[in-house]
Formats: C-alpha cells, sequence, structure tokens
C-alpha cells in the first residue's frame, strides 16, 4: 500500500492502481482493506478517473472499521463527476462521521503530496460537494481573565474538555 501511494504522489497513476489492486489481492481480509481501497481511490481521483474511485470508495464503505476519509473521497469523486445530489449525501455521510471536516482540515492533511494539482482538484471536488471551507464551531472558553470565543481547529482536540465541560458550543454557520 506503501509503494502504491509513493507512485500515485509521484503521478504514476496506472502503476499505484495495479500495487492497490495487488496488496487488495494479497491480502483481501486484512483489517486495514478499506484503507488500500480509499488510498486508491484518492489516486483515481489524482487520474481522473471519478467513476472507479466511486467504486473503490462503495467497497470501502462496506467494510465496518472504515474511516472518514472513504466518505470525503467518495464525495469529492461524486462532485467532480457531476452528480451533485450524491456528492452532497456524501457530504452529509461525512459531517456525520467528523462533524469539522472541511477543505482546510483536507489540505492540511494531504501535506505530503507535493503535485497542486493534485490536491487543487481533490479540494474542488469537497467545495462542490459542500465541505465548509473553514470550521464554523465556535468554543466558548473560561478561564483566567474570563471567557472568549475561538474557532475550534479542525479535528478531534483530544486534549481539550469536551463541549460540556467548556461552556456552550455553538454553530454559527458557514
Amino acid at each position: 500500500c506503501g509503494l502504491a501511494d509513493s507512485l500515485a504522489y509521484e503521478t504514476r497513476y496506472d502503476e499505484a492502481v495495479g500495487c492497490f489492486e495487488r496488496a487488495i489481492a494479497l491480502s483481501p481480509n486484512d483489517p486495514q482493506i478499506w484503507a488500500f481501497l480509499t488510498y486508491g481511490a484518492l489516486a483515481l481521483i489524482f487520474k481522473g478517473d471519478f467513476a472507479r474511485a466511486v467504486e473503490w470508495t462503495e467497497r470501502a464503505s462496506g467494510i465496518p472499521n472504515c474511516q472518514y476519509w472513504t466518505a470525503a473521497h467518495k464525495a469529492a469523486a461524486l462532485a467532480l463527476l457531476g452528480r451533485a445530489d450524491e456528492a452532497r449525501r456524501a457530504t452529509t455521510e461525512l459531517m456525520q462521521k467528523m462533524p469539522e471536516f472541511t477543505c482546510a482540515f483536507a489540505r492540511d492533511k494531504l501535506f505530503y503530496v507535493k503535485e497542486p494539482r493534485q490536491v487543487e482538484l481533490y479540494l474542488d471536488g469537497l467545495r462542490q460537494a459542500g465541505v465548509p471551507a473553514i470550521s464554523s464551531v465556535l468554543i466558548w472558553s473560561s478561564g483566567p481573565g474570563g471567557g472568549r470565543a475561538r474557532r475550534r481547529p479542525p479535528g478531534p482536540a483530544p486534549d481539550e474538555p469536551g463541549p460540556e465541560e467548556q461552556g456552550e458550543r455553538r454553530d454559527i454557520g458557514d
């Protein structure tokens, strides 16, 4: 799977997909097979094979331990195919799995992708699918010097107390 990722990021898409297919064939019961399919879907998005990317995300979605990236890749691929209603449904699923997923979060997590056009293609798909650009959640924190509102960064914050311990959590819109 690592070799396939590296090939995809080097724009060697056919080789990358072949490696993902081989990894899946060699280990069909691997507990992380959702990742092989999901990373393979990202390679297919970069390649421009959006329909096949959707197929791979649908296969990955059926695996119980599948993570939020699968829904993100599906939303992007569907949007890039022009299937707006399905893309929005995939975005709804994504936001249920990872409520603070944003285009900014995706950009940060794809730091290792060196081809700007790959990142921009993916982010364009996410934007078209209705993924927010930045987090719209404000957290009210109280502490020394009084309370303050701040934008919560994308992603989980395991070291912070939950909203019930911090005060009110409000959605301020897009």
